[in-house]
């Protein structure tokens, strides 16, 4: 067996914790072999290398701008802005958050 070195700390909720140490005890694994099975056979879809990188950084963008907006709208309510109205400034923001899931959904 390989000396393990190397330490992997990890925070988890309490009810994470005790979804993993049931599993581990029914698999009569301490946690850290567990994981580490678990780990081991679990296949990961790999969501940026399916989509081209420039096309990620335009939905990274988009989804940026749509949680800009959502802070604007925000401001609106608290009567920091005034310049605009609230039925303009969601329209834009929900034409963005649109834009961006017909992206992804188109390239998935």
């Amino acid at each position: 067996m390989k000396s393990k070195t190397r330490r992997l700390n990890i925070l988890v909720t309490p009810a994470e914790y005790a979804f993993i140490y049931e599993k581990a005890k029914t698999c009569e694994l301490p946690i850290s072999h567990f994981l580490i099975e678990a780990a081991s056979k679990v296949e990961i879809k790999m969501y940026r290398k399916t989509i081209p990188q420039s096309v990620s950084k335009v939905v990274l963008a988009l989804t940026l701008t749509s949680s800009n907006f959502n802070q604007l709208v925000r401001h609106l309510h608290q009567g920091k802005i005034q310049r605009i109205s609230e039925n303009e400034l969601r329209n834009y923001g929900e034409k963005i958050l649109l834009l961006a899931g017909e992206i992804k959904n188109t390239l998935q």
